[in-house]
């Protein structure tokens, strides 16, 4: 079984290179994992959102990380945990109240 090792973003046509190559590469084009030694590109879903298959639970949309502005870390945290099904309710208020402060 595959185990993810990073996620990491660089441009399509540094896909195959070796990690030597891929560490000195600064690209910004592409999300991708680095999987057994090999850097393929990352699944998103429909919706351009990557799941985490080490984290459980734990997501991020890939749009975020283009931004001219790169969004509120601590609202981007928030947003994950509201979305955690078996949250306890108080964790869950807390986020949402979080969420809701810094989206003003």
């Amino acid at each position: 079984m595959s185990t993810l090792e990073a996620v990491e973003v660089v441009a399509p046509q540094r896909l195959k290179m070796s990690y030597e190559e891929y560490l000195e590469y600064t690209g910004d084009s592409q999300l991708v994992e680095w999987v057994d030694g090999e850097i393929i590109p990352a699944p998103l879903d429909e919706s351009g959102i990557y799941h985490s298959n080490v984290l459980p639970n734990f997501w991020f949309d890939a749009s975020w990380l283009w931004q001219q502005e790169l969004p509120n870390p601590q609202l981007i945290l928030a947003k994950i945990m509201i979305s955690i099904p078996g949250l306890s309710p108080e964790v869950k208020e807390t986020y949402q109240a979080l969420h809701k402060l810094l989206s003003k």
